[in-house]
């Protein structure tokens, strides 16, 4: 669109007043042209760039403005001095405002551009443009600016004009004539009744003509101006009196009034004083003008001056106002007064009207205000008295006028005289080429068939050795077949290869000899002067014929007649009204051009020696009707290439498909289907009925845009838009209703809509989503885009390309429906995988494994994950026998006894009845000792799913890190599927959370975090409860690395800067208890989170049956099994031979190289063995994404400057991040290819395609080699689409395959004798199979996506026949979304197929049933399908609902009502005279502090473990509980602690600090009792007080630390995290009965001890050496619950009691670091 902008404003500057002679008119009618052309409007976004040539363009519009302003009576007109006035024309302005209307329409669907200030044109619309517009002759076509017949008002032939001209010739006559001329009227004063506002002006009669035509003169204000006129102005003018009062009858005033005036004229009786009007400025007579004495009583109120200023209240004293009864006494003397004076001054009023009162009136009432009485009072009365003088002299003029009664004489009678000639209203018309091809006959032509007389022949060569490739090829693959799709494939191919041997022409031909450019330039010669003559016969025909039209044409008024406006006839909006002898004419004029352009092709390629395209050229033949489809003409023009055969065949079969059914076709690559095919099925669908849809791949959008905004928007006229639907978009009512107001406009002008799967699976969800919305209802907007959709399927015309890429199973959208919920499990789903992944790294450490199965890239940092990947399906066996050893060694908290039932129920997909039977119980028993999360069956159950489901085992070996997944931080913390090579899908998700999660954590190993990651870690590490036992954690893998300053936390001051990034960043980079915390604090509690409902879409959706077919095509036809049922493959049978043709071209000898290489190359590596290559390869496909190190803009720098000395290289192409194909030049430029001149110079360039590109890239490539790279799962399909970049395989371009060392062993596998080398035969042996094991993967997905679809087109069945509520859409078209670890992994028999689920509705109409029926067919075909696994690889374009920001609502504790502290006396008597303990009632037991908590009831055992530890009842006392839960939220820490003065002391008493302060004069005395302060330890590096010897308030020394058995209860009670030593956690462990030995149970007690170790059985417990105080039940959740409370809902690890409370054993250094 720049371009074409450009070249406009070129043409608009350059412009001169004749015509170009190449153009053949002027420069300012070619830019005008190409601003009404399609390819000026804009399709997406508009860039700076062609804002400011809009701009500039519009600013060539003269700006016309009024002058003066004001007046509106002469305009100025601004010029630009620097261009001739005929360069400066007035549409400008008027187009570029219709293509920034256009773009406002779609700035909807690009944010960033409505930032942007609105395209300045310039000037505002005004009568001004307006008037320039109607005038400009050039456009009379135009039916808006065609002149127009005035049908003036005052015609003669109007009733209304005659009556008012016959009142004007009587008013006259009556001012000419005597007295007894003047009518009998009405009286007057009738009407002085119903007047207004009157104005007093006084004029004379020579003023007239300035004051009578006023429309703010006003009949009353007319007739007192004009009676003082007649009755003071002696003798009076005749003349001017008449025309004035004539006037005034012809603009309507009544006939009584102007007589009235006539006769005061004429009357010399009211020229006495006493007919003189009164004096007045302006008054209104809608007042009253009688006196009205209550009105005046009112208004005499409001002039009062107040009680508070009258004596009454100024006599008050102090105590007197104070007082109400003298106030009211006071205020009651002064009510009354003031109504008496009131009554006197309104009788004075009275007494003296009409003569106006003043304010004398109330001087002796003192009570009344004289300046309120002016302001209120007076006014009123002025007004009255002007009224009643008013209407007092209208009716003693009205009583004065005499009237009687003449009839007209004959003569006197009003005869006007009528023009004797009608008048002739000629409507001139411009002369237009609609008008000139409407009225001229086309001229006959002939159009002769142009050959080149060639002497030398087209052979084919001897392709016997081919076709007995493709016979052993098919014999190898029969080895493999092993189900009924993998025969049916065989079949297929056989077919292939069968039509292969009887095609003629499946390779490019050669040539026998050398041609002669002569042959060529001759046949360019005669075809061009064909089209001379061609041309010159139609502007004879369409040139001017007479004077009149000489004169037009030498005014510049004449059509422009030249090639570009005639083809443009032939567009869709121009055709249908253009003659269809001069559509004939005007395509053959048309196809003349086309061969004089082939011609020239021709010779070029003979010249350069391209034989292979030549030969192309040579046997082109056009089989296709031009009067059927005559804008492919002018596709053929614009797009410079010849509608081949093949072409148009496909092209013909798309438009027209067997009984207009959906179907999807194959052709083989490089034979236009992007290119030539899809523009001109689009042309042709796109008549005025239809909207066109091109549906195309995200990567190959941009490409495909270009192609059709080159090929149809310049002579075809058609628009191109882009509307990429999605959730985001701030959509309401009405700018829905423009949406569809768009589209609607755009069928009817033959749009093209050009959108992405994605794009049109969101439109079609959106408004179901606005309608179930549970946050925001929208049924007007739901409403709004439910029928734009059901329009659309009644008006698309879908095209597909890349059908089988757009068709998917993996195309599908995800609206999430309802409020974001945490993951069943919480933090167990991130951390089991994180621990299950950090032991398998040290098992692969420790263990030799074979490098066939693992492959594994360790790293030098000792605390980095290593890079793994899964070679083969072996690596099953070893992740199953890790996860054995690490079950029987320990390594999760699983019972004795049950750990062979563990590795059972985790590794197998069938675990044994008795395994189930044994877990189940075992979990039951759990539940019933108080366990409340299920952590131990949510434990089991993901390590199921990455064991048993293969989740841990695909993610190893079917997804490739930065290939299949990774990083998208623009959008989510999370890991998203890629498309390609760095290449992430936009907005697709993985569809089960676990691969997620597993996918997020390997995604942070393998890349590290960066800076701004590992600054919000430290950062966060500081907040957390632990930071030095966690960054001491971190480091002791690397403690060697580390320095010694950077040992301890405190050594790292986190402001400086460049110590954070130069020495500690490097450290914690890719360290994986880093990542983790990092993880497990910052990302997962945040992110991973699922919704409970979904809408969704799929590709099923594009191929729905619609009533118009959808039709599409690709280069292969493997997917054809995995289409959906509503739409077929449909097989030409010439082309049937595609598969084998393409496998033929990969068998050719100079493909047959594959070099296999180490795995992990590097990309200079990879480029260095290119580069020792003899074939010197100048393309390199990165089909197997083997390139991961750099970005592709690197990658090609550096190949470019291995080719610094090379004399032909001078750039490389590639494409950048934004998908836009690129070129870099030697000198470091970079441009895009379409705008470089190495467009057309490819053989000067190096050329690059990633992963992504290598699909639907279309390049003309000169000869070359190319290297083609292998990976992993490298399908037939994407293996063949890369290859075929290269369009001439066999005709000077060659392939060389790169194959890593892990795709070389897999593909050595399938070789009969594996001493042999590879070749491509191996390779595509090898990736058919993976496209069988592909296919077999997909099935499950394909088919829950075909069932989700028949149950939503019943739902869009149902809400097209009504209107439906809000709850039952929201039935019909929500699913389930979030799934508990039961639903997921504890089913252990196949879920139900989808279609066994249609009994669940039984209202489902009768063609979804045979739908879901047909699905089970295609199901059965392949085999034993496993459905509840068709989540581990589903991916999902998801969509989530963005909210806008709110303020963050923070819960806060309930409302409590705090208790008072109270000091008991019998407790200060205690600690004064110690005697007895415990005191009743200022002491309760332990137990009572947790009274009014969950925790109300303690597990048995408490009371004889607690024994020694007491709270005193002010301790306890914190609130007034008004629930049972109260006190959770408000229990008071341990803080002061009393104990007795000896060596081993009998109790401890826990006391508020409130008591505490009260009490510590006692304790400096006292001697018996021990005042300590306590905090329990929270934090590894505090000082440990458990032992209370660190500060104790008493008289004497403290000798002795608080024994052991006092120090456990303490630690429990407070919530200690840490313990002191090991001792102290071997007796809380004993206490709590918990079996911590690592030796191994004996056989029998197996079964007695739990899975956090708690020993169940008293005499086990004897047995084990349990003896003293203790639990007499599991207390391990009550303790969780109480730290908790205590740490008020935080968490608690790491700590050492997480790990006891979890089934973690403590070692030695937990408690002593070494580090």
């Amino acid at each position: 669109m720049e371009s074409d902008l450009y070249a406009a404003k070129l043409h608009a500057y350059t412009s001169s007043p004749f015509p170009d002679p190449l153009l053949q008119r002027s420069g300012t009618r070619e830019a005008l042209s190409r601003l009404q052309s399609a390819s000026s409007y804009p399709s997406n976004e508009l860039s700076d760039f062609s804002r400011q040539i809009l701009e500039d363009l519009a600013s060539l519009t003269p700006k016309r403005s009024f002058y003066p302003r004001h007046l509106e009576v002469m305009e100025t007109i601004v010029w630009n001095d620097s261009l001739p006035p005929t360069s400066q024309n007035r549409r400008y302005q008027s187009l570029v405002e219709e293509i920034t209307t256009f773009w406002r329409g779609v700035s909807l669907f690009h944010q960033e551009q409505t930032s942007k200030s609105a395209i300045d044109t310039k000037g505002q619309p005004n009568p001004l443009n307006d008037r320039i517009a109607w005038r400009d002759w050039s456009t009379r076509s135009d039916p808006r600016h065609s002149d127009a017949l005035y049908h003036s008002r005052d015609s003669l032939s109007s009733d209304m004009s005659r009556k008012r001209e016959a009142m004007a010739f009587r008013i006259a006559k009556a001012t000419l004539l005597p007295d007894d001329g003047l009518p009998e009227v009405p009286s007057i004063s009738q009407d002085a009744y119903q007047w207004e506002i009157v104005r007093d002006d006084r004029w004379k009669w020579q003023d007239a003509h300035n004051w009578l035509p006023s429309d703010e003169l006003s009949a009353p204000s007319a007739w007192f101006g004009l009676y003082s006129l007649c009755r003071s102005t002696s003798p009076l003018p005749a003349l001017d009196a008449a025309v004035a009062l004539a006037f005034l009858g012809y603009r309507g005033m009544k006939l009584n009034l102007v007589s009235s005036l006539i006769k005061v004229a004429k009357d010399s009786l009211f020229r006495q004083p006493r007919f003189a009007s009164p004096k007045f400025d302006i008054v209104d007579l809608r007042g009253t003008s009688q006196f009205n004495h209550n009105a005046i009583s009112n208004l005499l109120q409001t002039v009062e001056i107040g009680f508070k200023n009258s004596i009454y209240f100024r006599s008050l004293n102090d105590t007197q106002r104070d007082d109400t009864i003298s106030l009211a006494t006071a205020e009651s003397k002064y009510e009354g007064e003031l109504a008496e004076q009131v009554n006197r001054a309104a009788g004075e009023i009275t007494r003296i009207w009409p003569s106006e009162a003043s304010s004398s009136v109330i001087k002796n009432d003192p009570l009344l205000s004289s300046d309120k009485f002016n302001a209120l009072v007076k006014p009123a009365l002025h007004q009255w008295a002007n009224n009643y003088r008013i209407r007092e002299f209208v009716n003693n003029v009205h009583t004065s006028l005499k009237f009687g009664r003449i009839s007209f004489l004959s003569t006197h009678l009003y005869q006007p005289n009528l023009p004797r000639h009608s008048v002739s209203h000629h409507r001139l018309t411009a002369m237009t080429l609609d008008g000139l091809l409407s009225r001229r006959e086309a001229p006959s032509s002939v159009l002769v068939t142009i050959k080149p007389s060639s002497k030398h022949s087209v052979t084919e060569g001897n392709h016997h050795g081919l076709s007995l490739a493709l016979t052993q090829l098919l014999g190898r693959l029969a080895q493999y077949s092993h189900s009924p799709i993998c025969s049916q494939y065989m079949r297929d191919l056989q077919r292939s290869v069968e039509a292969h041997g009887r095609h003629k022409n499946h390779l490019e031909a050669d040539l026998n000899s050398t041609p002669n450019p002569q042959l060529f330039e001759t046949s360019q010669r005669v075809a061009l002067a064909q089209t001379t003559a061609l041309i010159g016969d139609i502007q004879s025909r369409l040139s001017p014929c007479s004077t009149s039209e000489e004169l037009m044409h030498l005014a510049g008024l004449w059509p422009d007649v030249n090639p570009h406006t005639l083809l443009r006839q032939l567009s869709i909006n121009k055709r249908d009204s253009t003659r269809r002898a001069w559509v004939e004419c005007l395509v053959n004029y048309g196809i003349s051009i086309r061969d004089t352009m082939r011609f020239g092709r021709m010779l070029d390629q003979c010249l350069s020696k391209k034989d292979a395209l030549l030969s192309a050229e040579m046997r082109w033949r056009q089989n296709w009707d031009k009067s059927k489809f005559p804008e492919w003409v002018l596709i053929e023009i614009d797009g410079n290439f010849s509608i081949r055969d093949v072409q148009s065949d496909v092209a013909y079969k798309m438009l027209f498909p067997d009984d207009n059914q959906n179907a999807v076709m194959q052709l083989n690559m490089g034979e236009g289907k992007s290119s030539v095919i899809i523009p001109i099925v689009a042309s042709s669908a796109a008549n005025g009925k239809a909207l066109v849809r091109v549906v195309v791949p995200r990567a190959q959008s941009k490409q495909q845009l270009h192609i059709l905004r080159r090929t149809l928007t310049d002579l075809c006229d058609h628009r191109i838009l882009v509307l990429p639907f999605h959730r985001r978009l701030n959509l309401d009512r009405q700018s829905a209703a423009n949406v569809a107001l768009h589209l609607h406009q755009g069928v009817s002008s033959g749009s093209i809509w050009l959108c992405e799967p994605e794009q049109i699976l969101s439109l079609r969800l959106l408004g179901i989503d606005r309608i179930t919305n549970p946050k925001k209802v929208d049924t007007e907007t739901g409403t709004e885009l439910v029928q734009l959709q059901q329009w659309l399927d009644r008006t698309t015309r879908d095209i597909l390309d890349e059908s089988d890429e757009v068709l998917h199973a993996r195309q599908q959208v995800i609206y999430t429906v309802g409020d974001q919920q945490d993951l069943e499990g919480s933090y167990l789903r991130w951390e089991v995988p994180q621990k299950l992944l950090g032991l398998f790294s040290t098992y692969l450490s420790t263990k030799e494994v074979h490098d066939e199965v693992f492959w594994v890239q360790w790293s030098d940092e000792k605390s980095a994950f290593p890079h793994i990947r899964c070679l083969s399906e072996e690596g099953r066996h070893i992740i199953h026998s890790f996860v054995r050893h690490s079950i029987r060694t320990d390594n999760w908290p699983i019972p004795q006894h049950l750990k062979e039932s563990a590795i059972d129920f985790v590794t197998s997909m069938s675990p044994s009845d008795s395994t189930k039977a044994r877990i189940e119980s075992y979990n039951a028993q759990e539940k019933e000792e108080g366990e409340p999360n299920d952590r131990f069956m949510h434990t089991l159950l993901i390590l199921r799913g990455l064991i048993s489901c293969d989740i841990l085992l695909h993610a190893l070996k079917d997804k490739r890190w930065r290939v299949n997944y990774g990083l998208d931080l623009c959008r989510t913390r999370l890991a998203v599927p890629y498309r390609a090579k760095d290449y992430p899908s936009q907005r697709s998700e993985f569809g089960h959370p676990d691969i997620t999660i597993l996918l997020t954590c390997l995604s942070y190993y393998y890349g590290g975090l960066d800076d701004d990651m590992l600054k919000r870690l430290i950062r966060r590490l500081l907040r957390s409860n632990t930071p030095d036992l966690t960054y001491g954690e971190w480091l002791q893998p690397c403690w060697d690395q580390v320095p010694s300053d950077l040992r301890t936390l405190s050594g790292i001051n986190v402001e400086d800067k460049i110590l954070l990034k130069a020495r500690l960043y490097p450290l914690l980079r890719f360290n994986k208890s880093t990542i983790d915390f990092y993880l497990n604090t910052l990302v997962f509690p945040r992110d991973a989170k699922e919704y409970p409902r979904k809408l969704s879409s799929s590709g099923w959706d594009l191929a729905r049956e619609k009533q118009l077919p959808t039709t599409g095509f690709s280069g292969t036809n493997d997917a054809r099994f995995l289409l959906p049922i509503t739409i077929s493959q449909m097989d030409n049978r010439a082309h049937i031979h595609t598969n084998a043709t393409v496998i033929s071209h990969l068998l050719l000898n100079e493909n047959a190289t594959v070099i296999r290489h180490p795995n992990s190359l590097t990309s200079s590596e990879i480029l260095k063995m290119a580069m020792e290559h003899p074939s010197n390869p100048t393309v390199i496909l990165d089909v197997g994404a083997q390139i991961l190190d750099r970005s592709n803009l690197d990658f090609v720098t550096t190949w470019l400057s291995m080719h610094k000395d090379h004399t032909k290289i001078r750039a490389a192409i590639y494409f950048d991040d934004k998908g836009d194909l690129m070129v870099l030049s030697r000198d470091g430029t970079i441009q895009t290819l379409v705008d470089s001149p190495y467009s057309e110079r490819l053989d000067q360039c190096l050329t690059y395609l990633d992963e992504a590109h290598t699909r639907g890239t279309d390049l003309r490539l000169p000869d070359a080699c190319a290297v083609v790279t292998l990976g992993p799962k490298l399908t037939k399909d994407k293996l063949v689409q890369g290859c075929m970049r290269m369009r001439r395989l066999g005709g000077g371009h060659r392939l060389v395959f790169f194959a890593p060392e892990e795709v070389a062993k897999l593909i050595q596998d399938v070789k009969e004798v594996s001493e042999n080398p590879i070749t491509t035969f191996d390779v595509i042996i090898w990736a058919i199979q993976e496209t069988w094991h592909q296919m077999h993967t997909d099935i499950s997905s394909w088919a829950m996506q075909g069932y989700s679809f028949a149950i939503r087109e019943e739902g869009w069945r149902q809400i097209g026949a009504r209107s439906l509520p809000h709850s039952v859409v929201a039935n019909l078209f929500c699913e389930p979304e979030g799934r508990t670890l039961a639903s997921l992994y504890a089913n252990f028999t196949s879920s139900a197929a989808p279609w066994t689920l249609m009994d669940d509705r039984p209202t489902i109409h009768v063609a979804h049933r045979r739908l879901l029926q047909r699905i089970n067919e295609r199901c059965k075909e392949f085999g034993d399908l496993s459905f509840h696994l068709a989540m581990i690889g589903e991916e999902k374009e998801i969509e989530l609902v963005h909210e806008k920001e709110q303020e963050r609502e923070v819960q806060r504790s309930p409302h409590a009502t705090p208790l008072k502290h109270h000091l008991l006396q019998n407790l200060v008597n205690f600690v004064k005279r110690p005697e007895q303990f415990p005191m009743r009632p200022a002491t309760l037991h332990a137990k009572d502090a947790f009274a009014g908590t969950t925790l109300s009831v303690p597990p048995r055992g408490f009371d004889e473990l607690f024994s020694s530890l007491y709270v005193t009842r002010d301790f306890c006392k914190v609130i007034e509980p008004k629930h049972p839960e109260a006190m959770n939220k408000f229990m008071r820490p341990a803080e002061w602690i009393i104990t007795p003065n000896n060596s081993s002391p009998e109790f401890m008493l826990i006391i508020s600090p409130f008591e505490a302060n009260a009490l510590m004069p006692l304790f400096r005395r006292t001697t018996k009792l021990r005042l300590h302060p306590f905090a329990p330890r929270n934090n590894l590096s505090m000082r440990s007080l458990e032992d209370l010897t660190w500060f104790t308030i008493c008289s004497t020394p403290v000798i002795t630390p608080l024994p052991r058995q006092m120090v456990v209860p303490l630690n429990l009670f407070s919530g200690a995290l840490f313990m002191r030593d090991e001792a102290t956690y071997k007796y809380t462990c004993a206490a709590m009965r918990l079996y911590i030995d690592p030796k191994p149970l004996p056989s029998k007690l197996e079964d007695k001890v739990t899975s956090v170790g708690f020993v169940r059985n008293s005499a086990a417990r004897a047995e084990l050496g349990m003896t003293g105080p203790g639990f007499a039940m599991n207390a391990v959740f009550f303790f969780r619950k109480l730290l908790r409370i205590r740490r008020y809902g935080q968490g608690f690890r790491p700590s050492h009691m997480s790990k006891v409370l979890f089934g973690e054993r403590l070692v030695k250094s937990d408690f002593i670091r070494d580090w």
